[in-house]
């Protein structure tokens, strides 16, 4: 049961800096900040389509993440509850 609650913390943490990153990402690509850093002279021209489409990519996989997270740290209490419903017939 630990490595259970262990791997739900690591998706926890995982999706909350993946949906900061991609905010982030996203926010450079959409209120034209590339142009004040040094990601537009790394990537040139594409430096806002790769942020934009990326900073999305990444709100998704953290959203999706955090949601495994709110699933499955339920699942175990309900698991309890359906063996004593079956087995109590």
């Amino acid at each position: 049961m630990e490595q259970k609650t262990h791997s739900l913390r690591v998706r926890l943490v995982l999706g909350l800096v993946s949906l900061i990153v991609g905010f982030f990402a996203s926010n450079l690509a959409l209120f034209h900040w590339i142009e004040g850093t040094n990601i537009y002279y790394l990537l040139g021209d594409y430096a806002r389509y790769i942020c934009g489409y990326s900073g999305f990519a990444a709100m998704i996989l953290g959203a999706l993440l955090i949601n495994d997270f709110l699933i499955f740290r339920s699942l175990p209490k309900e698991k309890t509850k359906l063996k004593k419903s079956i087995f109590s017939k």
